[in-house]
C-alpha cells in the first residue's frame, strides 16, 4: 500500500505539547482497479489510523482527505466515529 501525504496540521489538542497530525491518501496498485483511502497519523506518537478501499479515484480519496484535514479529525476521532470493521491500523 502506498501512502501519499496530502498535508500537516500542527495542534495541541488541548496538550501541553505539540502534536502533528499528518493526513495521507492510500493507493493499492494490486486492485483492479486501483482502490484508494484515507489515512491519519499522529507524527511525535506514530499512532495511525486507515480506512481503506473507499474510492476508485484518486480525487475522490483527496477530497475526504481534504474534508478530514479541515475538520481537525484524529485517529482517536476516526476510531471513535467509523465501526473496527472498516477501521484499521495503518499496516494491518
Amino acid at each position: 500500500m502506498e501512502k501519499i501525504e496530502m498535508c500537516r496540521k500542527y495542534t495541541r489538542l488541548g496538550r501541553p505539547e505539540q502534536r502533528t497530525l499528518v493526513y495521507y491518501v492510500t493507493a493499492e496498485r494490486r486492485a483492479v482497479p486501483t482502490a484508494y483511502g484515507v489515512g491519519i497519523a499522529v507524527a511525535e506518537t506514530g499512532e495511525e489510523r486507515c480506512l481503506c478501499g473507499i474510492a476508485v479515484s484518486r480525487e475522490a480519496a483527496e477530497r475526504l482527505a481534504d474534508l478530514l484535514a479541515t475538520g481537525g479529525a484524529t485517529p482517536e476521532g476516526m476510531a471513535a466515529f467509523l465501526p473496527a470493521a472498516v477501521l484499521f491500523p495503518a499496516g494491518a
